[in-house]
């Protein structure tokens, strides 16, 4: 063989080694290795491409956290969490659409965040419908055996394209999602929507 095709033949071994190197990265960047939703980047990519979009109407920003998720580690175990947060991602994963978007805020972190695309505050029931049926199976176990449902606290607000910043409807959703919190104690499955101020 000729030493230059075996060159070439070295070099393209080597872009496609490299190729799927970077798929990989990327999967990795934008994938929760836990819950296989997608990660706060890949969110926060997709909300500015839609924002750019001035055909698009309006949309809502989910933010929903497990309700005393740290007491859940404490009282079943780390494992038992991870169960947890991994069965609530499928849920949510599960009752949203193809094109809406479902992300984990960060690696250590039981914050979910959903960009419902093309949705308002009436659609919105539907969706939040199917996540309280599906959640209200969800329930863990304690190290004495003791079974315990999950709650989950939802924030949402309503995202138009005139928004321009992530941070100003992630800060909104965050303000919406602490006051269900503080209506946890009465309801499993406390929302509470509103505007971006």
């Amino acid at each position: 063989m000729d030493p230059r095709d075996r060159r070439i033949r070295e070099l393209r071994r080597m872009v496609a080694e490299l190729q799927e190197e970077k798929e990989r990265l990327r999967e990795l960047a934008f994938r929760d290795l836990l819950t296989g939703l997608a990660t706060r980047t890949l969110l926060e990519e997709q909300l500015h491409v839609w924002l750019a979009d001035r055909q698009r109407v309006s949309a809502v920003f989910l933010f929903l956290d497990i309700n005393d998720f740290k007491t859940i580690n404490d009282r079943g175990g780390h494992p038992e969490g991870d169960r947890i947060l991994t069965t609530v991602g499928k849920a949510v994963a599960g009752a949203i659409r193809a094109s809406d978007l479902a992300a984990r805020m960060s690696g250590g972190s039981d914050e979910i965040a959903v960009l419902l695309k093309d949705c308002d505050f009436e659609k919105v029931q539907f969706v939040l419908a199917r996540l309280c049926e599906a959640f209200s199976e969800i329930s863990y176990t304690t190290t004495y055996r003791q079974i315990i449902p999950v709650g989950v606290s939802f924030g949402g607000v309503l995202v138009t394209p005139q928004h321009k910043d992530f941070n100003t409807i992630l800060t909104a959703a965050d303000r919406n999602l602490y006051a269900a919190k503080a209506k946890k104690t009465q309801e499993r499955f406390p929302v509470v929507l509103g505007e971006t101020e």
